[in-house]
């Protein structure tokens, strides 16, 4: 199987959620780079050319959705798949994610390595064939 090559940022500052999705990224051979603070996310996709970001809603400096609602307005990433995780799984929480242009929101207690790899591969499945 040929690597995908493809670059996942994953925006997330606590270090062992971030080393087990980068595991699990780096498994289904994808290229993956951790950020653990929110105003060096975009900056990170731009540079690497990422194609998606995992993003939590609770990262220093700058939020998640702060974070999203940037990508969502520059032309040149706005439409990169991006996975919200959360664990203040609240109802509003996760409506203003979706508000914010999140093309999944998951809870960082539930999602499974199997969830990860699926939305990516997906994601990027379709932004091949269109």
């Amino acid at each position: 199987m040929e690597a995908h090559r493809e670059t996942i940022i994953i925006a997330e500052d606590d270090k062992l959620t971030a080393q087990i999705w980068c595991n699990v990224l780096r498994s289904a051979r994808y290229e993956v780079e951790i950020v653990p603070e929110g105003d060096k996310v975009i900056a990170r996709i731009q540079e690497t050319k990422a194609a998606g970001l995992v993003l939590d809603i609770m990262i220093p400096v700058m939020d998640g959705l702060t974070v999203l609602k940037k990508i969502r307005s520059t032309p040149a990433i706005q439409s990169l798949p991006v996975l919200v995780v959360t664990n203040a799984f609240v109802p509003e929480l996760i409506q203003r994610a979706k508000e914010a242009g999140a093309d999944v929101v998951l809870g960082k207690d539930t999602i499974t390595s199997q969830e990860l790899k699926e939305f990516f591969r997906k994601a990027l499945e379709s932004r091949k064939a269109a």
